[in-house]
């Protein structure tokens, strides 16, 4: 089987071109939508809770689940809680991962699309990393001008 990462920014394209894989058919793991459920487990509310409520009251909200705006406020303010908020995640994604390779293992292809490429000890055949479009169209012109 041949993994293949696929990993940028925001607003790179990794959706588009997530949902081009799919149209031809291939197998997609996609870490953003799996935070998205990761972040409605109990297990995982509590935690975030009992790490970040202090920073911020507002991280939970009253129904009980966590209030995404103020959580990215909280951990793109500071890098050691992004890492904090990292710790708790990354587990649960790599979990739902494995999981992911189990269920497809007969496939010749599968694809696994980030926000930002997860360090762990897996086998990836390909990492391809998206970067803006902007800045491809910059650096080709500064190429052209014999500044790069």
């Amino acid at each position: 089987m041949i993994k293949i990462a696929i990993t940028g920014n925001i607003g790179t394209g990794k959706t588009t071109v997530s949902k081009i894989i799919k149209r031809m058919r291939y197998k997609v793991f996609e870490s953003d939508k799996e935070v998205k459920k990761i972040l409605k487990y109990k297990k995982i509310i509590t935690r975030i809770k009992d790490e970040f409520v202090h920073i911020n009251k507002r991280l939970v909200t009253n129904d009980g689940h966590i209030n995404n705006t103020e959580l990215g406020n909280v951990v793109f303010s500071k890098k050691l809680e992004l890492q904090k908020l990292e710790k708790i995640i990354h587990p649960e994604i790599w979990k739902l991962q494995d999981k992911f390779l189990k269920k497809n293992k007969k496939e010749k292809i599968l694809f696994l699309i980030y926000h930002s490429y997860l360090r762990r000890n897996w086998m990836i055949n390909m990492i391809i990393y998206f970067i803006p479009m902007f800045l491809l169209k910059f650096k080709k012109n500064e190429f052209y001008r014999g500044k790069i």
